[in-house]
């Protein structure tokens, strides 16, 4: 029979929570235990551009995390950039995600957010610990397109290769 050691709590297991390949060619494995808590990265996904308000943006940068309810099925991806919803509209800034807890109760969340779409009563939190926040070599600009309201998926090159929304 085939052990595995979790890669949380390095526990030698026989049966497995999740077991998923990286990017890497790695395992990434998760007893039924820590499975609970944490959520292998989404290697499918290279970056996930989500919109923030700027009130929110600031808390990203003091705390290395961003979160958001369960109940929006969110996957992530190996990077978030975020998307500046209010003064300027464009994306400026993103970051790798270093590891993903879920469940997470409100009142453990690092900071507070006031305007939160379809908030449910007693709603359990996704929370990425990033790795530090970078600037892009040069911003997307908004453009012509609309807005970003929801998020977008694409790749590391052409998040740093584009100008305007519409290249992503």
């Amino acid at each position: 029979m085939t052990k595995y050691r979790c890669n949380i709590c390095k526990e030698v297991i026989d049966s497995v929570g999740v077991i998923k390949h990286t990017d890497e060619k790695k395992i990434f494995v998760l007893c039924k235990s820590c499975s609970k808590m944490y959520e292998p990265i989404n290697y499918s996904i290279e970056v996930q551009v989500v919109p923030v308000s700027n009130e929110t943006f600031s808390n990203i940068l003091k705390t290395k995390k961003y979160f958001f309810p369960m109940h929006y099925r969110r996957t992530g991806g190996k990077f978030f950039a975020f998307y500046n919803t209010r003064d300027s509209g464009k994306i400026e800034y993103f970051a790798k995600v270093k590891q993903i807890l879920k469940n997470v109760e409100e009142k453990d969340l690092p900071y507070k957010i006031d305007n939160l779409r379809n908030p449910k009563e007693n709603s359990l939190f996704k929370v990425y610990l990033l790795e530090e926040v970078k600037k892009l070599d040069k911003p997307i600009l908004k453009g012509k397109s609309g807005a970003i309201q929801n998020i977008r998926n694409t790749t590391i090159d052409k998040l740093k290769n584009s100008t305007f929304l519409k290249e992503l």
